[in-house]
């Protein structure tokens, strides 16, 4: 029977493991999930639009959509707007899209014709612009890259837009994702904690460089108990204490720490059974 236990234990610690890298990944980045698509303009172009549009949002971060344009016509543009599962946090989220084509070499110079422009729901956050050499990063290989943007507003979707009078010499322009990334992760903390009645611990939390660990009382709202990655409690009952990452007015989500108290042991009541008494015994 010890083997079986020892086996258990010993995937139960690996799937414990496991689930904490999966919360760690999900607090860290956050992908689009659904997309529409379309053209738009008054031209006509026959057999315009996206390729494979599912595959912009969907888990297979190596599958793209492609835009299918005729390069020279007159106002006719393709687009994809890829949306997340929830908004962003205002001035202090990332967004990162994965893009690439056929051609040899990938660069601003013939990504002109390529404009980003995000959305809070159907409202427009008016900030177009070019993929330029100031948002465009080349990747290994030159025929991928990605467009990295610092959305001042809140943000739930992104629009990607290829105009057909600036195609060029781009050549089946591609997108494999887009990303909303938070600028303060999500701190990792001691797991709980178990202690006696009446003592004391400290409970712990890191987060990425220049981000500063704030401890709350509870989950959203609640009162700032310290600062700092390591903090000194003496809790009378069972608690939880919430660690904050926070660079400027960015926080991230609040990693709960719990502290249990076990009852102060009691000591038992006894009694010494009499035994022989000393003194004098006649004879």
């Amino acid at each position: 029977m010890k083997p079986q236990f020892y086996m258990l234990r010993k995937a139960a610690v690996c799937l414990f493991m496991l689930l904490c890298l999966l919360v760690r990944q999900a607090n860290a980045q956050v992908y689009a999930n659904t997309e529409n698509n379309g053209v738009s303009g008054t031209g006509i172009c026959i057999g315009c639009g996206v390729l494979n549009s599912g595959n912009a949002v969907n888990p297979n971060l190596t599958d793209y959509s492609t835009f299918s344009i005729t390069a020279g016509l007159l106002d006719v543009a393709v687009y994809q707007t890829l949306i997340f599962p929830a908004a962003s946090t205002t001035g202090c989220d990332s967004l990162i899209i994965r893009i690439g084509s056929s051609n040899a070499v990938l660069s601003a110079a013939i990504l002109g014709g390529v404009t980003v422009q995000t959305f809070n729901g159907s409202t427009p956050n008016n900030d177009a612009q070019a993929v330029s050499t100031s948002i465009l990063r080349i990747l290994q290989g030159n025929q991928d890259g990605e467009i990295l943007l610092k959305p001042a507003q809140t943000f739930d979707r992104v629009k990607v837009t290829l105009t057909s009078s600036l195609v060029g010499l781009l050549s089946s322009f591609r997108i494999y994702f887009a990303l909303r990334k938070p600028s303060v992760a999500t701190p990792n903390g001691t797991d709980s904690i178990t202690i006696c009645g009446g003592q004391s611990t400290i409970v712990t939390a890191t987060a990425a460089p220049g981000s500063t660990i704030r401890w709350y009382n509870a989950s959203t709202g609640g009162t700032l108990l310290a600062t700092g990655g390591s903090y000194t409690v003496t809790p009378t009952v069972t608690t939880t204490y919430y660690a904050e990452a926070a660079a400027g007015t960015c926080k991230s989500v609040r990693k709960p720490v719990k502290v249990i108290v076990n009852p102060k042991p009691v000591n038992p009541a006894y009694s010494v059974p009499q035994g022989l008494t000393c003194g004098s015994f006649g004879i």
